[in-house]
């Protein structure tokens, strides 16, 4: 529906109120949208854990392969799921893997290896 205003002020407004009768509508829809990036991004760099093989989404994440990954996306102000944004938005640059959360702490714990790829 097409909802016409005469001003950027009643634009705001209608806006604003909408959001407060709906704000549970609003956030699912968001962390829908935030979920699918993050499906989309993930199929896209191999779809399952690089290091075990781990394919459950809930458990998987993007890593930076040489490391870094903190002060990379400091740099370019995308933390959390505006990361996953930011990687499709941006072609999906090489230099990054998916790993499990597991294998992701336990590369950083180690010095840059899995404990997998230590045993």
């Amino acid at each position: 529906t097409i909802i016409p205003y005469k001003t950027k002020e009643a634009l705001s407004e209608y806006r604003k109120n909408w959001y407060q009768k709906n704000k549970e509508r609003h956030k699912q829809k968001v962390k829908e949208r935030q979920r699918q990036v993050k499906i989309e991004v993930i199929n896209h760099y191999g779809g399952k854990c690089a290091c075990c093989g781990e394919s459950i989404m809930d458990f998987l994440a993007i890593d930076h392969i040489e490391g870094g990954g903190g002060q990379h996306r400091e740099s370019i102000g995308k933390k959390g799921t505006q990361f996953y944004s930011w990687l499709k938005e941006n072609g999906y640059p090489p230099g990054f893997q998916v790993l499990c959360h597991n294998c992701n702490i336990s590369k950083f714990i180690n010095g840059g290896y899995c404990i997998h790829q230590l045993m």
